[in-house]
């Protein structure tokens, strides 16, 4: 019995903490009613039970009262529990109220003793009826309704957590982008400071000259002044004799050849200039600075001539790949595939997020997205998840279908021309888009592990090629 007890699936350890638990609640509860007037206090003591103990249980054996096919049903004994004060209250008060019940029965004895008396009254013929308890249907009800309600609470367990993970993916990604237009805006506030100072210092150094230029200006200006005066005070005097030998005496000082008696420049501000440094919202160098902070870089990507099959065919700058019937003679390199008309991109990434962009235009088969660098190279392989492949294809030049796990199939209304990649490797996305006007095709999630390379396979045919698009910064 006690093996039996110890199986926690189908009996409840109780401890005193239960105990004493379950008594301050029944506590609570008796002085609630007794502030109420619900109950008197003599009816208040006789409930309280000060130091109860756990019960003394039994184990008998009733199969029709047993649920889940539990050996017997344990009975625990009552005297001097938290709740027998209150048990024997309400037996006082419903007790009398209940006896004369026709289907009162106070034991199986009292229920036998009935069973006679309705035999004697013909009622009962025990090879006429059949003897059912109500039990014996509340045991299948509640069978059935402990099958659902696990049912349910896996249900509810599940939704639960798929509401958890949406919210707390939620608050991530809030917070990222929180921190990334942060990011953006300190950027923006640096750049605009630096160039409000730049203006400045640019401004001072040129109001500097032009406020010398402006002194020099007004000190010719005042011995000018001064000159004249002088000349209008000696044309006053009233002997033609003095006078003459005045002007002889000042005339080489007043009157000096036009090319000694320079008048100085107009200092100007270089508009063309200001206008090309402070008149442009971000410059090239500043869309440089803020990739590196954002960590979100267009990939200039180029292709790896050591994983192309035999049968592609490269641009000399490794930015194009078509297919050819004749197959080249390259060496068997660990890195190249073996079957499959397919190449790698020569970078690889195991940190941060990169994009990058392929033009497919009219191609009637393509596969595209990343591979892990211990992917399958020879011999027959699906380019799938569980093989460490995560790409989107086109089959047949209608077929698009997402390698993830599960497959999906993918209905566009729009072919896309040019196939945009999204690579977040701690985010565990890589996301699939229509570049020409950058609607979401899908998204597949995972883990990665190790370094990861761009993944390009090449349809049979001749006059269709693949071409990385360089995104122009």
């Amino acid at each position: 019995m006690f093996d039996i007890l110890n199986n926690r699936d189908e009996y409840e350890v109780v401890t005193l903490y239960d105990i004493h638990r379950s008594q301050r609640l029944i506590h609570s509860h008796l002085y609630e009613a007794l502030m109420s007037g619900d109950i008197s206090f003599d009816m208040y003591e006789f409930c309280v039970v000060q130091e109860p103990r756990i019960g003394v249980i039994f184990g008998i054996p009733k199969t029709h009262k047993c649920l889940n096919n539990r050996p017997f049903r344990p009975i625990v004994s009552s005297p001097h529990s938290a709740t027998e004060g209150v048990s024997l209250v309400i037996y006082a008060v419903l007790g009398p109220m209940i006896v004369n019940e026709a289907s009162y029965t106070s034991d199986s004895w009292h229920f036998l003793r009935k069973l006679n008396v309705y035999g004697q009254m013909g009622i009962f013929d025990p090879e006429k009826h059949i003897i059912f308890t109500i039990d014996d249907k509340l045991t299948e009800d509640s069978s059935l309704l402990e099958s659902r309600l696990k049912d349910i609470k896996g249900l509810q367990n599940e939704q639960e957590q798929n509401i958890l993970e949406m919210q707390t993916k939620t608050l991530s990604l809030e917070q990222h982008i929180t921190s990334e237009f942060a990011k953006l805006h300190q950027l923006l506030q640096d750049k605009e400071q630096n160039l409000i100072q730049q203006l400045k210092e640019e401004a001072a150094g040129i109001l500097g000259k032009m406020e010398e230029n402006l002194s020099d200006i007004k000190c010719r200006c005042s011995i000018i002044q001064d000159q004249l005066s002088d000349i209008q005070l000696k044309m006053q005097l009233d002997d033609p004799l003095n006078f003459l030998m005045v002007f002889r005496d000042t005339k080489e000082i007043y009157i000096k050849p036009q090319t000694e008696d320079v008048l100085p420049d107009i200092v100007f501000a270089n508009c063309d200039v200001s206008r090309e440094m402070y008149n442009y919202f971000l410059h090239h160098g500043d869309w440089n600075e803020w990739k590196s902070i954002m960590r979100t870089v267009p990939a200039s990507l180029t292709l790896n001539p050591d994983t192309a099959h035999c049968s592609l065919v490269l641009s000399e700058d490794l930015t194009m790949v078509r297919w050819n019937y004749t197959q080249q003679q390259l060496s068997d390199n660990p890195e190249r595939f073996e079957i499959y008309a397919c190449v790698l991109g020569r970078e690889g990434f195991t940190s941060g997020r990169h994009y990058w962009e392929v033009v497919v235009n009219n191609m009637k088969g393509w596969n595209v997205g990343v591979t892990k660098e211990s992917s399958y190279r020879k011999g027959k392989f699906s380019a799938s998840q569980e093989n460490g492949y995560w790409t989107l294809s086109l089959t047949n030049g209608n077929k698009f279908q997402v390698n993830s796990s599960p497959l999906v199939d993918l209905s566009l209304t729009l072919k896309p021309e040019r196939i945009g990649i999204y690579l977040d490797v701690e985010g565990g996305e890589v996301s699939f888009y229509n570049a020409s006007n950058m609607s979401q095709l899908y998204t597949i999630t995972d883990t990665f592990t190790e370094r990861l390379h761009p993944y390009f396979y090449v349809g049979g045919n001749l006059d269709e090629q693949l071409t990385l698009f360089h995104l122009k910064m």
